[in-house]
């Protein structure tokens, strides 16, 4: 497989994955809202790391994307190699988030 056509690949992955992170964000807000007052407040914090967590993973697959993008248009190996490496980053950073905020 040539290089540049990876950088089409990366950037649907990424966005895809982007996307079920920001579902992630999403179900721990709702998670928050259901909770009563006085139980938010013992919560909060844990929540409040699993949100910033999810927040950095989406950070990390635009970023990829981003890359891949500027790779393919620029013409750059080294750019999409990057972008390459950022997902696989991206994956295990949120594959690992429930054993890091646990």
């Amino acid at each position: 497989m040539k290089t540049l056509e990876l950088a089409s690949d990366v950037v649907t992955g990424s966005s895809a994955f982007a996307a079920v992170i920001i579902v992630y964000v999403s179900s721990v807000a709702t998670t928050f809202s259901g909770y009563t007052k006085i139980e938010q407040r013992s919560v909060k914090d844990q929540l409040r790391k699993r949100a910033l967590w999810g927040c950095v993973g989406v950070g990390l697959a635009a970023l990829a994307a981003a890359c891949a993008l500027l790779g393919k248009w620029a013409s750059s190996k080294g750019m999409v190699g990057t972008s390459a490496v950022l997902m696989v980053i991206t994956l295990f950073w949120g594959s690992s988030s429930k054993s890091a905020l646990t």
